[in-house]
């Protein structure tokens, strides 16, 4: 399923959000949503849906985008704001682009995949075991996350 965003409201009854519940109840399991236009809808529609479910999403994807998410696979195809991935749980979060500020904040699990750069204060408060990979720099990041093999 295909919606495009620039027909809803962002957020509230009116929002494509409400659609892409819906379709999942109906069965629906991959939607693409475009011309988002800084919608938070999808982080909304992504809490709590279970592992299967995918949402590519389109053009400026809007604060808080996969917060919560708990088992399913979101595609950002383009750069992706503040807030990405928030207490994150389980599932898969793919940007092909950058990452706003405080990406991954209180993230408990889950694996990230970011094609460019992450903005300041990536993984604060992040615990449990998110696995994360950044192809580009990250600003600020927490020196608690990087790990050096002891050498015996």
């Amino acid at each position: 399923m295909v919606i495009d965003a620039g027909h809803f409201e962002p957020e509230g009854e009116n929002c494509d959000a409400v659609l892409m519940t819906k379709a999942f109840k109906l069965g629906w399991r991959n939607s693409s949503s475009i011309n988002t236009a800084d919608s938070v809808s999808p982080a909304a529609v992504s809490a709590r849906r279970p592992k299967g479910v995918r949402i590519d999403v389109y053009g400026s994807s809007g604060d808080y985008l996969a917060s919560g998410i708990d088992g399913m696979e979101i595609y950002v195809h383009g750069n992706a704001q503040d807030q990405l991935g928030q207490i994150m749980k389980d599932g898969k979060l793919v940007v092909y682009g950058d990452v706003g500020q405080t990406f991954m904040y209180g993230a408990k699990g889950g694996s990230v995949f970011v094609m460019g750069n992450a903005a300041g204060r990536p993984l604060i408060n992040a615990v449990g075991k998110p696995r994360v990979v950044i192809n580009g720099t990250a600003l600020d990041l927490p020196g608690r996350i990087l790990h050096r093999p002891v050498m015996h």
